[in-house]
């Protein structure tokens, strides 16, 4: 099993511990009793045999899996210090001593409870450790934390049927919040760009585009919660989102801007959606589509575009520069020039719509 993630959430863990009482807490003690009583070795020893199990159990993560164990068992480990600083009794420093000793080895026990009976819900903390949900939304992520400790603690009691009957409730929450943390990280972004677009009246300057991406944002919303395992897919749609919103954006500042265009203003944005046109032929090495409506243009080019396309898609063999005999005179052979691209010739078409074919933009 992966080692748990407890850095932030140890904390969380041992601050609700306080007032707990592990099951078997008076057996345990009566155990270390005694063996305090038939004892040969010293407080020293006991007390240094109690640090070490001390430091290994922080080291197998006993205060995550047995919190109300540890508790304890560090209250027997401070006390016993406390007596032989006291000079109590050896028989009472080496039955606190023991009694951490006990406690430690008992937690060990009640961790492969945890592990076995909150299974699941361990599992489903990685994956949200994983995921870096504490940093998208950590109040939720404090609040599930908070449940998950409770589940452990009544494991600790020894309440072991109640944790089972609970755990499917924390399964549910740590799936909303798995939820919730990629539709902020990957839908959050959209819904702000349409924020930015209403606050442009794109909804009633440009409300078809508006519509449109308001619709893309809750289908991919849907898709989230449906598909929020694959991260790839997930990413995609929330780019795919983003992208529409952005569109609604722009569509709606550029709707408004034509919508207070003089007559000299319009004539100036249709120039300059021109000049957007030329620069596009220029990349191509089109002939110039001047003459003709934009709507016109741009199939001019489009048509430009895929010819270059397929021409480029067809391999052309190109012979290299050789010397050959032939008469017994070395004759030279120069590449093919018909292989040599030459500036795509593309005539004006008629527009399908009446008239436009023949305005000039």
């Amino acid at each position: 099993m992966n080692k748990i993630i407890l850095t932030a959430t140890l904390p969380l863990f041992l601050a609700a511990c306080a007032g707990g009482q592990i099951a078997n807490h008076e057996a345990l003690s009566q155990k270390a009793t005694e063996r305090a009583g038939v004892s040969t070795m010293t407080p020293q020893q006991a007390i240094q045999s109690a640090s070490e199990l001390m430091s290994k159990a922080s080291l197998d993560q006993l205060h995550f899996y047995a919190p109300l164990h540890m508790d304890a068992a560090t209250k027997s480990y401070e006390n016993a210090q406390s007596l032989m600083a006291k000079k109590a009794t050896n028989q009472e420093v080496l039955a606190a001593a023991f009694k951490t000793e006990a406690t430690i080895k008992d937690a060990v026990r009640a961790k492969q409870i945890v592990e076995t009976t909150l299974a699941a819900s361990l599992k489903h903390k990685q994956i949200l450790d994983d995921l870096g949900v504490q940093a998208d939304l950590p109040k939720d992520y404090r609040s599930v934390m908070k449940d998950l400790k409770k589940l452990i603690v009544e494991v600790g009691k020894g309440n072991i049927e109640k944790a089972s009957k609970d755990q499917p409730d924390l399964l549910a929450d740590m799936t909303e919040l798995e939820k919730d943390t990629l539709l902020k990280r990957h839908l959050a972004p959209a819904e702000d760009m349409l924020d930015k677009a209403e606050d442009y009246d794109a909804d009633d300057n440009a409300p078809k585009t508006y519509e449109l991406a308001e619709d893309t944002i809750e289908r991919i919303e849907g898709f989230i919660k449906q598909q929020y395992r694959d991260m790839a897919a997930v990413k995609a749609a929330g780019e795919e989102a983003f992208m529409a919103a952005k569109h609604a954006y722009h569509v709606g500042v550029e709707a408004g801007g034509l919508l207070e265009l003089s007559p000299e203003d319009a004539e100036d944005k249709i120039l300059k959606f021109e000049g957007l046109l030329k620069t596009i032929g220029q990349s191509l090495n089109a002939k110039p589509t001047i003459g003709n409506s934009l709507y016109d243009q741009a199939q001019l080019l489009s048509s430009t575009a895929e010819k270059l396309r397929s021409k480029q898609a067809q391999p052309v063999a190109i012979e290299t520069t050789n010397s050959i005999e032939a008469g017994g005179e070395e004759v030279e052979v120069l590449p093919n020039q018909d292989a040599v691209e030459q500036p795509l010739d593309v005539a004006p078409v008629e527009s399908d719509q009446d008239g436009e074919g023949d305005e000039a933009a």
